[in-house]
């Protein structure tokens, strides 16, 4: 019988080895707001710093953005322009952050434009 690992959130996660982990103070680029995370040294503040570094990146409108690009990229077309940046990408964005990065809300926004192409493009 193979024993499956059982993770309480349903994600697994690693191993965290304390005695390799950089304890000291992470400053991060202007990109970032040069946001600094204390290091953790005990596997609880080590996950809370893993947390805090996942909550920066995700804070950003630009990731969102970048998200909503690749997936309107998938889905929708390759090429866009400013109008659609302006029009689709930012508010989708906003949305997808607000919405806790539901990416099957934008899905469902995105698909219905992607059929006005196909319809389009089979006239």
């Amino acid at each position: 019988t193979i024993k499956l690992p059982h993770y309480p959130s349903g994600i697994p996660k690693g191993y965290i080895n304390v005695s390799k982990h950089d304890t000291g103070t992470k400053t991060f680029s202007y990109a970032f707001g040069n946001q600094v995370i204390t290091g953790g040294d005990t596997t609880n503040s080590i996950e809370a710093e893993l947390d805090s570094f996942v909550n920066m990146i995700f804070n950003k409108q630009e990731t969102a953005k970048n998200y909503v690009r690749k997936m309107y990229r998938m889905y929708v077309r390759s090429e866009w322009d400013q109008e659609v940046e302006s029009d689709i990408t930012t508010p989708l964005a906003e949305r997808l952050q607000n919405n806790n990065y539901n990416v099957l809300d934008v899905l469902h926004t995105l698909f219905p434009i992607f059929l006005s192409f196909l319809n389009v493009f089979a006239q």
